[in-house]
């Protein structure tokens, strides 16, 4: 069991931190390597924050520094193929594309809501929505949202691990 549920985590944390990442730089017309540096930031401090103050506030968290616009477009990029409109193509509103940080944020929120979705703990419909994810585990009760952090574990340690060995730091 313990070995599925790590071949498992990899699968998924390889997924998260190579084909989701150049597809999101791809798409935001992004430089790959810096989203890693934002992205391996993330993979170094989320764990400590989930189990110190709980997944419910670290989801909150991540959603709120990514914002949910920007979680939106990468969900669409990343499920549906949908391609961030371009700034001339607003409707005349000029709206400033996401920052990578926001990126990395909406990036790492996604990986988590996907991975808890492939485990059965959220709907597919979660995962387009932060909010319907959020409250799905409050409803869930304590147990299944601790359950469901003991779960994450093995993921969030991959990610780390991939992240750290394959992006620099970020520079300051």
């Amino acid at each position: 069991m313990e070995v599925a549920v790590s071949q498992k985590a990899l699968k998924y944390a390889l997924e998260t931190a190579f084909s989701h990442l150049e597809s999101v730089a791809r798409g935001f017309n992004n430089d790959g390597r810096a989203l890693g540096s934002k992205l391996r930031t993330r993979s170094r401090s989320m764990p400590a924050l989930m189990f110190d103050t709980g997944l419910l506030p670290t989801l909150t968290f991540l959603w709120a520094k990514a914002g949910d616009e920007t979680y939106k477009k990468v969900y669409g990029l990343l499920e549906k193929e949908e391609q961030p409109q371009a700034k001339g193509e607003l409707g005349g509103k000029e709206k400033r594309a996401p920052s990578l940080e926001e990126l990395s944020y909406a990036l790492y929120l996604y990986g988590v809501l996907k991975f808890l979705c492939h485990n059965g703990i959220l709907s597919t419909d979660s995962v387009a929505d932060p909010k319907s994810a959020i409250e799905s585990l409050v409803r869930s009760g304590i147990n299944n949202v601790m359950a469901s952090l003991r779960l994450l574990e093995p993921y969030l340690v991959e990610l780390k691990k991939l992240c750290e060995a394959a992006y620099e730091e970020e520079k300051e």
